[in-house]
This record gives C-alpha cells, sequence and structure tokens, in this order.
C-alpha cells in the first residue's frame, strides 16, 4: 500500500515541502515495497482525511495520476488505485490515465455509514465510464469495507475522532464519549 501524504487541499497538506515532497515519499514507499517482494502496489490518497464522501475534487484525480506514475516508473510490478473515500470513477480515470492495473473500490453496491455520512454505490457511473473511456484496469470492490456499517444498522457507525488529526476509531456509537474523553 502506497499512502500518500496529504495533497494540496487537504487540511495537512504541506506547501512547504510540496508535490516534490509527495512524489519522493510515493518513490521511497513503492521502491521498499517492490524490494520487499509484494505481488501489487495499491496507491491510495489516505493523507486527505477528512475523506470526502462525494467525488474528490479533480485536482485530487490530478495528483493521484501523477502519483501512480510515479510509482510505474520505480516497478514492474501491477499498480492500482483507490480515490478515498468512494471515488470509484475517479480511480478509473487515473488508471486509463496512468496504465494501471487495478482499481479498488470501496462502496460498489449498495450503500454504507461511516464518518463522512452515508457513502452511496457509484456501480452505475463507474462500470459506464471504465468502459467509455476504455480503460483496461480490473474493478475490485470491497465486501463490507472497513470503518463503516450497512445503511440501517446505526448502532455499529464507526466515529473517527481526535486532536491533531489522531484519529480515534470506536465501534458503537455509545463508545463516542468515553473516546472523546480519553483524547481530552
Amino acid at each position: 500500500m502506497v499512502h500518500l501524504p496529504p495533497l494540496p487541499g487537504a487540511p495537512r497538506y504541506n506547501a512547504d515541502g510540496g508535490r516534490e515532497a509527495i512524489h519522493e515519499a510515493v518513490r521511497r514507499d513503492a521502491k521498499r515495497l517492490d524490494a520487499g517482494g509484494v505481488d501489487a502496489l495499491l496507491v491510495e490518497n489516505f493523507g486527505d482525511t477528512p475523506f470526502h464522501p462525494d467525488p474528490v475534487p479533480r485536482h485530487v484525480v490530478a495528483d493521484l495520476t501523477a502519483a501512480v506514475g510515479t510509482v510505474r516508473t520505480v516497478t514492474d510490478r501491477p499498480v492500482g488505485v483507490n480515490v478515498l473515500r468512494n471515488g470509484g470513477p475517479g480511480a478509473v480515470a487515473v488508471a486509463a490515465a496512468t496504465d494501471a492495473s487495478f482499481v479498488r473500490v470501496n462502496v460498489h453496491t449498495g450503500a454504507r455509514v461511516s464518518d463522512q455520512g452515508v457513502l452511496e454505490a457509484q456501480a452505475h457511473e463507474t462500470m459506464r465510464l471504465h468502459e467509455r473511456i476504455d480503460a483496461d484496469a480490473a474493478l475490485l470492490a470491497d465486501v463490507a469495507v472497513k470503518h463503516s456499517t450497512p445503511l440501517g444498522e446505526t448502532g455499529d457507525v464507526p466515529v473517527l475522532a481526535g486532536e491533531a488529526g489522531t484519529p480515534v476509531v470506536v465501534d458503537r456509537v455509545e463508545k463516542l464519549v468515553a473516546a472523546a474523553d480519553a483524547v481530552r
């Protein structure tokens, strides 16, 4: 997994290091994963918390495209992309532009409740875009994606809270108060 640092526009983006620092981190992590013998590498905008519940802004897709391109310069292994939190169409666009091998989609069918709110499936958009732009990437979808619960089962909604961006994952709403107290 190549977890990108915060991209431009994200709350914790490091403007001093800029995009070059992002690409240095991407090269370093991809080289280490490659040397470690992984079967494939997956690139995610993991540093962009809090994640967009809807399609990400265009500049995020552009920066992910550049990052996947950077990974592809340091490995011959399959490379995939996941646009967090649920950006299947954006991931397909990145994969098509970079000749990535696969795309991961967090919520491909149905709906899930997460700390971003309700994440709704975009299979209708993702599949049509995949065909329309002739993307050659495999589509991989999570089943019961982590840090979420099926719509309607609100007793187990994960809650992310924390000081200075440190996440505290809570598996039941009742535990929110205790988790908030622990952060304080």
